[in-house]
């Protein structure tokens, strides 16, 4: 309860520094674009992505020259797997400074995604990732490309050394934040996991992201995987628990 006080709070400065006529830079009363990342990265990290992103689309507007929301808000945004919403995100990242490793990165994801030398900007965007190791933006997208490019090249040794480094990716994060993480982190995660043919382990992501937000996505993923596991009285469970989920296709 506390952290969706904190959010909203939170929502309602950003949105009266959007409104509020120019001010001194030595304003006590002004939240900085630091304090406003600051606890977007909190809700992320703590499992509440969707607050985040809440917080982080009024951040953008607030202070549109800032390079480290804009790319938070895009890594959230790609994760998602919309690539299309994300692209430009990412572009107004690049544009904001193209030499920053945010910067670096908006490219090798635009790149990828759009199918531009993806071995070439998948190995910069690792050695990238594998360089600011407690980066957890740049490691975040590092591991949704995995995905995006096992997904790509699915059923090939390609698919199967990037999806595990796509695995190394997520639990490099994780062990990072030091926190439960977002519900797209363990969804994504699981994916990966499920591929190695490591279900027993994706199934643990699974749950975390059906607690995290549930939506069809999370409660059909998770019903798969207990059902694979012959786990079939707790996949009755969820069905009947997120019944409504699960019929919405």
């Amino acid at each position: 309860m506390k952290q969706f006080y904190i959010i909203a709070l939170c929502l309602l400065c950003i949105g009266q520094a959007a409104n509020a006529a120019p001010r001194s830079k030595s304003s006590k009363d002004a939240i900085t674009a630091p304090q406003v990342y600051a606890i977007a990265m909190k809700a992320w990290a703590n499992g509440n992505q969707a607050g985040a992103e809440a917080v982080l689309a009024k951040a953008v507007e607030a202070f549109p020259s800032d390079q480290r929301l804009a790319f938070f808000n895009a890594a959230c945004t790609r994760s998602r797997f919309d690539v299309e919403a994300a692209s430009p995100l990412f572009a107004n990242v690049r544009q904001l400074a193209p030499a920053s490793p945010d910067g670096k990165c908006a490219l090798y994801v635009m790149n990828i995604d759009g199918n531009v030398d993806i071995e070439r900007n998948f190995r910069n965007l690792g050695a990238l990732a594998e360089s600011h190791p407690t980066d957890v933006m740049i490691m975040w997208m590092a591991a949704v490309e995995s995905r995006q490019i096992a997904l790509t090249y699915k059923g090939t040794d390609t698919a199967k050394n990037v999806g595990l480094y796509g695995i190394h990716c997520y639990e490099k994060l994780l062990s990072t934040i030091k926190a439960v993480g977002p519900s797209l982190v363990h969804q994504t995660f699981a994916n990966l996991l499920d591929d190695s043919g490591r279900t027993d382990l994706a199934v643990v992501h699974r749950r975390l992201a059906v607690a995290q937000e549930p939506a069809s996505w999370s409660c059909e993923a998770l019903v798969g995987d207990l059902e694979a596991l012959g786990l079939n009285d707790e996949a009755a469970r969820v069905r009947t628990k997120y019944a409504r989920y699960l019929n919405e296709n």
